[in-house]
C-alpha cells in the first residue's frame, strides 16, 4: 500500500484542520511523531512512561491549565501496532493518558480472561471478547472521521496476499478514495493490527473500492508479524518518502520522534528447558523472541538515522555489551531526525529495585517477572507492576536538565 504524494487535494470541510497539521509547510516546523511499540498488557508500561511525557509537556505547553493539554495537540502523527495502536487510535483522538489508562485495565481484563481455549486449531482467546470491546469504544468511527484530531497511523499484515499493510488518516494517501481507506471502520483496523497469532483468530473484514464498494476479502494478524512491532522505521518512512503523501522534511531541526516500547530483555532459556518444550511451546517462545529482536533492529536503525535531543549521548538507548548506544555510526552523511527512545528493562537485575520487595521468595519473584513478560496475564497485581515498572522508567522526565524535544520552551 504506498499512497502517492498529493497534499495538495481538495478537501471536505470535517479535514480542514487535520490536513494543516498533516501539510509539510502549513503547521510549521518541526513535525513530531510519537511511535508506540505492540506488547498486548505491556501496554500498560507504555501508559506508565506516556503519563510522564505528557505531564511534562504539559508544564511547558500549558503552565495555567496543564490538565487541559493532550498530546495530540503537540504530536503531528501519532501510530503503533496492536496495542500500540489501541493506545495511538485514543491519543489521536484527544483522550487524555489518564482518562485510557482507566480504561485499558478494563480493556484488559475483557480481552484476557482468565477462561482460555484448548486445542492445536482454536486461538488461545475468544475473539468475541475482543470484538466487543473494540466495538464499544470505537462505534462506528471510521478512518475519515473528524474525530481525529491529528495524524494517526497503524500497522497489520495481510495473510492472505502476504503483504505488510500501513494504513494511516491522510487524506492524500493513494487508496483514501481509490481504495476506500477513508472508509475502514477504526475498530476492523485496530482488531487486525493486535490479531496476535496463537493468542486470536486472525481478523477477516471486507476490502473496499471506490465509494466504499466491497471488492474483496482480507485475513489480518498482528503488524508484529510483519516485522513492524516496533513501528519507528515505518512511521519514518512513511513521513519522509516521495511516493507517501506526508512529504515532510528531514532534518534534526524540522523531525522530531519519540518512540516509546512496552519493556525490553533477551529472551533467554536454559537448553534443557527448551528441550523439554513442544513444538507448539518452541513456536511460541521464538515468536516472543522475533519481538524482541525486531524491535531492537528497528531501534539500531533509528540510532544510525538521527541526533539524540540535545546532541546529548546520554540519551541514545544500550543496544548490546559490544556496541553499546553506537555513539560514533551514522548511516547517512546527514542525520534524518531528532530521536529520543523510552523503554523499560525487564532483565531481572532492573525488576529487582522496583519489585522485589513485594515477594516473601526468591521463587515468588521470579515467577512475576516472568508474567510481567507476558503478554496476556491480566492479572490486577500483573497490571499493577507493569504501571508501576512504566511509571518509573519515565520518572526521570520531571527531573532531567536536557530537553526531551525539540522546543521544550514556548
Amino acid at each position: 500500500m504506498s499512497p502517492v504524494a498529493s497534499p495538495d487535494v481538495v478537501l471536505r470541510p470535517a479535514e480542514v484542520e487535520l490536513h494543516r497539521r498533516l501539510h509539510p509547510t502549513v503547521a510549521g516546523l518541526p513535525k513530531r511523531i510519537l511511535s508506540l511499540d505492540g506488547g498486548g498488557v505491556r501496554g500498560l508500561l507504555t501508559l506508565g512512561i506516556l503519563h510522564h511525557v505528557e505531564s511534562s509537556l504539559a508544564k511547558v505547553k500549558c503552565p495555567d491549565k496543564p490538565e487541559a493539554f493532550r498530546l495530540c495537540e503537540y504530536f503531528d502523527l501519532i501510530g503503533g501496532t496492536s496495542t500500540g495502536s489501541i493506545i495511538a487510535a485514543l491519543l489521536a483522538q484527544g483522550k487524555r493518558v489518564e482518562e485510557i489508562e482507566s480504561l485499558y485495565l478494563r480493556l484488559a481484563k475483557a480481552i484476557f480472561p482468565k477462561t482460555i481455549r484448548t486445542g492445536f486449531r482454536i486461538a488461545k482467546y475468544d475473539k468475541k471478547s475482543i470484538d466487543q470491546q473494540l466495538n464499544e469504544q470505537f462505534g462506528d468511527v471510521e478512518l475519515q472521521s473528524p474525530s481525529f484530531l491529528t495524524g494517526f497511523a497503524l500497522f497489520t499484515k495481510r495473510m492472505d496476499t502476504g503483504k505488510p499493510w500501513v494504513l494511516s488518516n491522510h487524506p492524500g494517501s493513494r487508496f483514501w478514495d481509490q481504495g476506500g481507506n477513508r472508509f475502514y471502520k477504526v475498530r476492523d483496523i485496530v482488531r487486525a493490527s493486535t490479531a496476535a497469532p496463537y493468542f486470536f483468530d486472525p481478523h477477516k473484514f471486507d476490502v473496499q473500492g471506490e465509494n466504499g464498494r466491497v471488492v474483496e476479502h482480507g485475513l489480518f494478524v498482528d503488524g508484529a508479524v510483519g516485522g513492524m512491532n516496533n513501528p519507528s522505521l515505518e512511521l519514518l518512512t512513511l513521513a519522509l518518502h516521495k511516493d507517501y503523501p506526508f512529504q515532510w522534511s528531514a532534518g534534526p531541526e524540522k523531525l522530531f520522534m519519540l518512540s516509546i516500547g512496552t519493556g525490553q530483555w533477551f529472551n533467554q532459556i536454559a537448553i534443557p528447558a527448551y528441550e523439554a518444550k513442544s513444538n507448539v511451546e518452541r513456536a511460541y517462545h521464538a515468536m516472543m523472541g522475533i519481538m524482541q529482536d525486531t524491535a531492537l533492529l528497528g531501534l539500531k536503525h533509528m540510532q544510525a538515522l538521527s541526533v539524540p535531543p540535545g546532541m546529548n549521548g546520554a540519551f541514545r538507548s544500550q543496544i548490546n555489551g559490544e556496541i553499546g548506544t553506537m555513539p560514533s555510526f551514522a548511516m547517512t552523511a546527514s542525520p534524518l531526525l531528532t530521536f529520543r527512545r523510552l523503554n523499560a528493562s525487564l532483565e531481572t537485575d532492573q525488576l529487582k529495585p522496583i519489585i522485589h520487595n513485594d515477594f516473601r521468595s526468591e521463587a515468588e519473584f521470579t515467577k512475576a517477572v516472568d508474567e510481567i513478560r507476558m503478554i496476556d496475564s491480566a492479572k490486577k497485581e500483573n497490571l499493577d507492576r507493569l504501571y508501576r515498572v512504566g511509571n518509573k522508567a519515565g520518572s526521570f522526565l520531571a527531573t532531567e536538565n536536557v530537553r526531551i524535544t525539540l522546543d521544550a520552551c514556548p
